[in-house]
């Protein structure tokens, strides 16, 4: 949590307080990256599912940051890929 705190904190005091649009949708896309990471780590307890989740996630954080693509694709597009991990999910 203090890592997800520094990393919002962080840029904006190096930028000398200024926070713009694209400094904040690079640290979403970055958070976003980070959240797809620790799906990795629970491979073992929830299956192969949530690796490739993880792997999905960082593709499309990834894909929004070199392609410039709108937080609101990005934010669509991760909804997406997490409606049919829930509905795996709820009927076994």
């Amino acid at each position: 949590m203090m890592a997800l705190m520094l990393l919002v904190f962080l840029p904006s005091w190096l930028q000398g307080g200024v926070v713009t649009y694209a400094m904040m949708r690079r640290i979403w896309l970055e958070i976003m990256i980070v959240i797809g990471i620790h799906f990795f780590f629970f491979i073992p307890v929830h299956g192969k599912l949530m690796g490739i989740l993880g792997g999905l996630t960082i593709i499309n954080s990834l894909l929004g940051l070199l392609l410039g693509w709108p937080l609101d694709l990005v934010f669509v597009i991760d909804g997406l890929l997490k409606l049919p991990d829930l509905k795996l999910k709820c009927n076994t």
